[in-house]
């Protein structure tokens, strides 16, 4: 009866959450995103706090949590590491608060990628953080085995570690594969931008593994959907290998 009921809720579109105002920040987020426009980003998660201060629900701050987890991926990217492990921190406290809750599977597939970051803070705890992000991806796959969050970053587990403790580009490919096809079929579920993020990493593993063509076809996806994709149009489209 619990993952019943963990499975109806999971299929409440984000626009359902909290009226209009989710709708408001997702177009502003996905904006954000895509056209590399990360005040408006900032601006989002400054709303989307001053919100929940005042009209807290599990809803809202899962949205929060994720928002924050996208956001922190930008700050390490820039390199503000003080800034990122400020927000990663309030990302952890988050998460945990939602672990118990009807949406359990997303936030522990949150818990894994802020794990991700931890280690990109601090190398040298990769070998014991690494099995803690692991245990997190399958306690998400335990609340939902379709979430294509929790895909998502067993995809970037394998991506990012080194092939001489088990890294590999193919098992990237094959979970990055899988979570895009997960958002596909579930995109009401998840705010755009992961979706995009997905396709751009699919591509990038792909890539990685010598298969450019496939790479080009990924990016050139990820275009069609979001034709003003300023990363995939700038960088990633034109660099890749014929």
């Amino acid at each position: 009866m619990k993952y019943f009921v963990l499975l109806l809720i999971s299929f409440l579109p984000w626009n359902s959450l909290s009226g209009q105002t989710i709708a408001g920040y997702e177009k502003q987020i996905t904006e954000a995103y895509v056209e590399d426009r990360m005040s408006l980003w900032r601006g989002a998660l400054t709303s989307i706090e001053n919100q929940y201060s005042q009209q807290p629900s599990d809803s809202l701050l899962l949205y929060l949590t994720i928002s924050q987890y996208g956001y922190i991926g930008y700050l390490m990217g820039e390199e503000k590491e003080d800034q990122a492990e400020q927000l990663l921190e309030k990302a952890e406290d988050n998460a945990e608060a939602l672990q118990n809750t009807l949406h359990c599977s997303k936030a522990y597939a949150v818990k894994a990628g802020l794990i991700g970051y931890r280690i990109g803070l601090k190398t040298y705890k990769a070998p014991f953080l690494g099995r803690k992000g692991q245990n997190y991806i399958g306690e998400a796959m335990e609340c939902d085995s379709l979430n294509p969050m929790a895909w998502m970053e067993k995809g970037n587990a394998y991506y990012h570690m080194p092939g001489m403790f088990g890294g590999s580009y193919e098992k990237a490919t094959r979970y990055f594969g899988k979570a895009v096809r997960l958002f596909e079929r579930r995109q009401d579920e998840f705010p755009k931008w992961l979706y995009l993020n997905a396709l751009v990493w699919h591509g990038k593993a792909l890539e990685a593994d010598g298969k450019t063509s496939m790479a080009r076809k990924t990016y050139q996806k990820a275009l069609d959907v979001a034709p003003k994709f300023k990363w995939v149009k700038d960088e990633l489209l034109p660099e890749v290998g014929e």
